[in-house]
């Protein structure tokens, strides 16, 4: 910074004045450039008295403008002498934060914006030159004094709302004027009843609540017998209660409290449910063609005259009573695994006075691995008396023995027991230990002597 005392060719006031700034006010002059603003420096304005480059200027008073005010194109935004509520100027727009008063004519070449409202000349022109009461071609319409207004030719709208009765396709309202409906294509709504002496005539729908009738839903209506169907019409019952001449009726769910009297087929690609029961086809194909007394695939049993059946192979079930016996079928299950002995045991008991038909061996699992299992079935002491290990082998029949149908030379069945006795099913491994699983099934007559 330069030494003041060194400085030549000032006043003294000047001198006095630099001498008492200090050295970082004295920084705000050094390097200050007349009429560009500079950051950090003094604002000094330069021969025009202009000062450029300033950005933003922050005032708590007034800002008093003796000339124009215009934007950075040089366009004039306000003229005036004295005080000027200024805003912002975006563009070639200025935003006031005052109200605007004048004393004469505003002019646009653009629009008044109030709000979302924009209105240009197109839009004040229908609020332009208006009279009161009088309808006018591209004016807004405004009621006189006595809230009427005249000289409208045709009024187009979708509802047409009356607070009384529209009693005839014309009435007047309370300013004298006589408004008639013409090939009206909306709808007239009223608040109280309409009357009308003659046909109601539309080109459209009749509107009630949620219901739109149209002239093909009115067709239904129109025309219909009652107590008898036709095509395209609505069916409606006679006094009886009854309606004729359906062909035919195509639905979900037929519900009846009471009976169904039909004179030909009834058909359903669904079900017919009575209770609880349901019957569908298939249910239904097992009764269609039955012949009593013969038993057929896919067809329920039905007994003939006698009280007979005939055609049954086979009846796979735990308990048949024939006469004063019981026919049961009993099971019992042998299961081996890498984990278990080598060893299984298990038992079927047949209860005193039993007739035993047959003792057989089933495998229901396939052994794995390089097991050699058999199956022995006797009673407590005799081991083998019905089947022995030699009879059965897992690794070659995998299958079913029974002694019924065997030829072994164990003892033989049928045989009578008069006490309950167990029969003992045992399985061996005698390989290596593997998985597998052995059914043990008993067949006898369980005999009811006390019948005779």
């Amino acid at each position: 910074m330069a030494d003041i005392n060194a400085l030549t060719g000032i006043s003294p006031q000047l001198r006095e004045f630099l001498d008492g700034l200090s050295p970082a006010e004295l920084d705000f002059l050094d390097g200050a450039i007349a009429g560009t603003v500079v950051a950090s420096k003094a604002l000094v304005v330069d021969s025009s008295k202009d000062l450029a480059s300033l950005r933003h200027l922050t005032l708590a008073g007034n800002v008093l403008v003796g000339g124009a005010v215009q934007d950075a194109s040089g366009n004039s935004v306000i003229a005036a002498n004295g005080n000027a509520a200024l805003g912002t100027i975006s563009g070639s727009t200025l935003e006031l934060t005052s109200t605007v008063n004048a004393s004469g004519n505003v002019t646009s070449g653009g629009s008044f914006i109030i709000g979302g409202a924009s209105m240009d000349e197109t839009d004040l022109e229908k609020l332009d030159g208006i009279t009161n009461g009088t309808g006018a071609a591209a004016k807004c319409l405004v009621l006189d004094a006595s809230s009427c207004i005249d000289t409208i030719v045709d009024i187009g709208c979708v509802d047409i709302v009356a607070s009384g009765t529209i009693a005839s396709d014309t009435f007047t309202d309370a300013c004298g004027t006589t408004l008639t409906i013409v090939n009206a294509s909306g709808n007239v709504t009223a608040s109280g009843t309409i009357h009308a002496t003659g046909n109601v005539s539309s080109s459209g729908s009749f509107v009630i609540g949620g219901a739109d009738m149209n002239e093909t839903d009115l067709e239904k209506l129109d025309g219909i017998t009652n107590g008898t169907g036709a095509a395209a019409k609505c069916l409606v019952l006679d006094a009886s209660s009854c309606i004729d001449t359906i062909v035919d009726i195509g639905c979900v769910d037929v519900v009846a409290t009471g009976t169904i009297h039909a004179g030909g087929n009834v058909s359903s690609s669904g079900e017919f449910v009575i209770g609880s029961a349901s019957m569908n086809e298939a249910d239904l194909e097992k009764l269609d063609g039955i012949t009593d007394g013969t038993a057929a695939a896919s067809k329920a049993l039905v007994l003939d005259a006698s009280s007979t059946i005939s055609g049954i192979v086979e009846i796979d079930s735990t308990k048949v009573t024939v006469g004063s016996g019981t026919i049961r079928v009993v099971k019992t299950t042998l299961t081996h695994d890498s984990s278990a002995t080598a060893t299984e045991t298990a038992l079927c008991t047949v209860p005193e006075d039993s007739m035993i038909l047959d003792v057989a061996v089933k495998t229901i699992v396939a052994f794995d691995g390089s097991a050699t299992t058999t199956c022995e079935v006797g009673i407590n002491g005799n081991i083998d008396k019905y089947i022995d290990a030699a009879d059965w082998d897992a690794s070659v029949h995998n299958d079913t023995i029974n002694m019924y149908g065997s030829t072994t030379s164990d003892t033989a069945l049928p045989e009578f027991v008069s006490a309950a006795m167990a029969i003992v099913f045992t399985s061996t491994n005698t390989g290596t230990v593997g998985a597998g699983q052995i059914e043990g099934i008993v067949t006898y007559i369980e005999l009811d002597f006390s019948a005779d």
